[in-house]
């Protein structure tokens, strides 16, 4: 048992992490706000303390350096953006609701932010490591695809491959969207998943099947 843990008031360890809840968002908020005044190369530890009011003491003892202080920053801003993938009960559904939630996440702001950290992680291997998981994964495409499977709509072992090609689809549909600035709608939201994803799931699950079945005989 470590020194002072015996000796420690009953619910002390809880009280000091409900006093440092606020502590904690003010230093992610703080580097979301620098990150969008001053990029990635300029915003410094030093600043996100003054900004926070916090000491970066403080700061390092949760976070080792800036690069996964950033990761944690913009992991925690798209969270608070977008809501965990809502169940309709269907997999259009499902799809839909993630597409229309995009016009209210993706802010000439936001857009702006991660740009110059797409630009940063070029010259910085140290970030380019921290954040290259968020862009090869989706956690929204995978929770979506995993319900669908659970409700029979998609079979079991291409779940990953499924939820892979869900965020390849939507991310170069959104990045196509961004580029001719032609705002996301309902109808954006539609084409995408009527015209694209969910053939695309349809077929290349249908067109894997003849050839696993030939390949066990």
């Amino acid at each position: 048992m470590a020194n002072g843990s015996a000796v420690a008031p009953a619910g002390a360890g809880a009280a000091s992490g409900t006093r440092g809840e606020p502590r904690e968002r003010a230093i992610l908020s703080a580097v979301i706000d620098l990150l969008g005044e001053a990029g990635y190369a300029a915003m410094t530890m030093d600043a996100v303390a003054a900004r926070a009011h916090a000491s970066k003491t403080t700061i390092y003892r949760r976070w080792p350096g800036k690069a996964e202080l950033v990761r944690a920053a913009v992991d925690t801003y798209i969270a608070a953006r977008v809501a965990g993938p809502h169940d309709t009960g269907s997999l259009r559904g499902d799809l839909l609701a993630v597409m229309q939630a995009m016009g209210g996440h993706l802010t000439p702001d936001f857009t702006a932010m991660m740009s110059g950290l797409v630009h940063a992680m070029r010259t910085d291997g140290e970030l380019a490591a921290s954040l290259r998981s968020m862009f090869d994964r989706d956690a929204a495409a995978e929770q979506i695809i995993g319900r669908a499977v659970r409700r029979g709509e998609l079979p079991a072992p291409d779940a990953a491959r499924l939820a892979s090609l869900v965020h390849e689809v939507i991310e170069a549909q959104v990045f196509r969207q961004l580029i001719s600035t032609a705002g996301f709608d309902d109808a954006f939201a539609r084409h995408v998943v009527d015209d694209i994803i969910v053939p695309l799931l349809a077929g290349t699950t249908a067109l894997r099947g003849p050839r696993n079945n030939r390949k066990e005989r």
